[in-house]
């Protein structure tokens, strides 16, 4: 039998299946803990105690393990899963980080300017490996100018045309 907490009734928002629904926490981890590979999922406005997506009844302090410091994408874990939320974020770079762009993952890169001007030093930004979808279903990866803290969303088919 679990037990319940003051948390377990609380609405949280949750992505399934690249949509955001709203669910109470507990159902939220009765539905985590059986996914085989859980999605990164925005650890904004999060309860940092009690709270796992590798398990049904966490318990402790949570820990987060982040794919996009921007955009604040990542793993939560208790205390009992650290090593399966280690195992699954490895798996998850490995496998999805970057997207199609991750082949130009180390290399500078050339980016259009907003003044209709290209850079040559850019990169894909070391700490956002998390792809966001458009309007128009094309992947946006956060590219990062060479030495200083200008960041940029580029559609991952314009890298590919603008660094061929």
């Amino acid at each position: 039998m679990s037990s319940t907490t003051e948390f377990d009734s609380m609405l949280v928002t949750h992505i399934v299946g690249g949509q955001q629904i709203q669910m109470s926490l507990a159902d939220k981890n009765r539905y985590i803990k059986n996914q085989t590979n859980p999605e990164p999922i925005r650890l904004v406005m999060v309860v940092w105690k009690d709270n796992c997506q590798f398990c049904s009844e966490p318990q402790g302090p949570s820990e987060a393990l982040y794919v996009s410091t921007h955009n604040h994408m990542g793993f939560i874990s208790c205390p009992n899963c650290l090593e399966k939320m280690q195992e699954t974020y490895n798996h998850w770079m490995e496998n999805f980080a970057y997207g199609d762009a991750k082949e130009l993952l180390g290399r500078k890169i050339r980016v259009l300017r907003s003044n209709g001007q290209f850079d040559d030093d850019w990169e894909l930004h070391p700490n956002d490996a998390y792809v966001l979808i458009d309007e128009d279903g094309q992947q946006l990866v956060n590219c990062k100018k060479t030495g200083v803290d200008v960041t940029k969303h580029c559609p991952v088919k314009l890298l590919f045309e603008w660094n061929s």
